[in-house]
């Protein structure tokens, strides 16, 4: 598991695909009814990414970055430059004892934890804005740690950015090269999460 961020390039196209999915065990008896098991809390996404033109020195930067991985083997870190970033988005509330509080985020009204953290702009306990390193610590897997603990029913809030945990999907990629010193990877799949389920 590295922390290499993958590369940025102008060349990305609108067509970026981000699809959800969840793992659920499905039991149908004869009469028809259904028993299902949900065995995921939060999803793994497969994310579709279209590089229509890649400059030469680009091209060796994303194919390098692709050989680094070993294809589907290496995770990395991705920004989802639609879907990376909360403002003042409400952890939980204190209760004077609990001090480790895991950041989230909000998907409409879905939640899932952030464990990648990008940068942490402010910490707020109560509406007060706390100091990193003073006030509070972050563990690499994005838990908050407060000292002292934050004191019963003050708001516990985060403004900050997160990376997706991805892998490639494949352990092939197909670039081809469409005129001199172009190329194109035009079927690039991670599948990632929000935390470090790959």
């Amino acid at each position: 598991m590295s922390n290499a961020i993958f590369p940025t390039f102008p060349g990305l196209a609108w067509g970026v695909v981000k699809a959800p999915q969840f793992t659920t065990r499905i039991q149908r008896a004869a009469s028809g009814r259904e028993l299902r098991a949900s065995l995921t809390a939060y999803p793994t996404y497969t994310i579709r990414l279209s590089f229509e033109f890649l400059r030469a020195d680009e091209f060796q930067q994303l194919l390098g970055f692709f050989l680094a991985r070993r294809g589907a083997w290496d995770s990395f870190l991705f920004t989802d430059p639609d879907d990376c970033q909360v403002t003042d988005y409400r952890i939980a509330a204190g209760d004077g004892n609990r001090n480790l509080f895991q950041l989230l985020r909000p998907c409409g009204s879905f939640i899932e934890p952030v464990e990648n953290v990008n940068t942490i702009t402010e910490v707020r306990v109560g509406g007060a804005a706390k100091v990193q390193g003073r006030d509070y610590t972050v563990t690499p897997t994005g838990i908050l740690v407060f000292n002292p603990a934050p004191g019963p029913g003050q708001d516990v809030t985060w403004t900050g950015s997160y990376y997706y945990r991805c892998r490639f999907k494949d352990d092939s990629a197909d670039f081809s090269k469409f005129m001199q010193q172009l190329w194109e990877f035009k079927k690039c799949e991670l599948v990632g999460a929000t935390g470090n389920k790959v």
